[in-house]
């Protein structure tokens, strides 16, 4: 994905300022802020996996446990792994978002990528770093893409559909490089088996496929994740991985 920076783009539209409107303009003013922000917060963010899911459960609900998990077993593979600099990603509010910090033990860094929405968005308290950002959700999109090596995809709706249909395009047409995906929890078996079909209608390749995993709850997919984020790119290739549709149950 190529940089976009706050002050090239002031200089790009400074010459044609005087054809746009004013909302236009506020509007170039509010993203560029808000980038600058995301981008001093996040720059020593190098190995990020985001967590991404519904905001409608709750602290002892089975999602929010399965979050808690989940979390749990990819910071230990990656101290098992001898890495000390990574970080969780979230989108700052709850359910899923606040379960996917809360477990982050050190030194895992907790990052909140908060945005203002009339419901269900409330910043939760496990983050150690936060950026708000106001109501541009595709720059929010863009934080996560840049900033995560790999993305964990629990139980969600609308918004967690448009999170992963988005990072699979991106990927699927090489706008950033492809990183692990995986998709965790029984409800992705339906979104699977609509890919499947999409790509028997010709509308997706066979090879889209493989980008993204569906895994079981408690599955031991951790280490695999930190293998495939930690190799080389010219042995990537040569780990083997299950189809998408072949679930780890151990």
């Amino acid at each position: 994905m190529s940089e976009l920076l706050p002050e090239q783009l002031s200089a790009d539209i400074a010459g044609d300022s005087d054809e746009l409107t004013d909302d236009e303009k506020s509007f170039i003013e509010e993203s560029m802020n808000e980038l600058r922000l995301a981008f001093t917060s996040l720059t020593g963010i190098r190995l990020g996996v985001a967590v991404l899911g519904s905001a409608r459960c709750r602290p002892g609900d089975p999602l929010y446990e399965e979050t808690l998990l989940a979390t749990r077993q990819i910071s230990t593979a990656f101290t098992e792994a001898g890495v000390t600099d990574f970080a969780f990603i979230t989108g700052g509010g709850p359910c899923v978002m606040s379960a996917g910090l809360e477990s982050a033990s050190p030194p895992a860094r907790r990052v909140g990528l908060n945005i203002k929405l009339p419901s269900e968005q409330a910043p939760n308290e496990f983050q150690e770093i936060s950026v708000n950002f106001s109501k541009f959700m595709g720059l929010r999109k863009y934080a996560f893409a840049k900033y995560a090596k790999a993305f964990i995809f629990m139980s969600g709706g609308y918004g967690t559909l448009d999170e992963l249909y988005e990072i699979l395009c991106l990927m699927q047409t090489g706008l950033i490089p492809e990183a692990p995906i995986y998709l965790i929890g029984d409800m992705w078996n339906q979104v699977h088996e609509l890919n499947l079909d999409l790509a028997r209608r010709g509308y997706i390749a066979a090879d889209d496929l493989k980008l993204y995993r569906v895994v079981t709850y408690g599955s031991k997919f951790a280490e695999e994740l930190v293998q495939r984020v930690l190799a080389p790119a010219r042995e990537f290739e040569e780990i083997e991985v299950a189809p998408a549709q072949t679930l780890l149950t151990t």
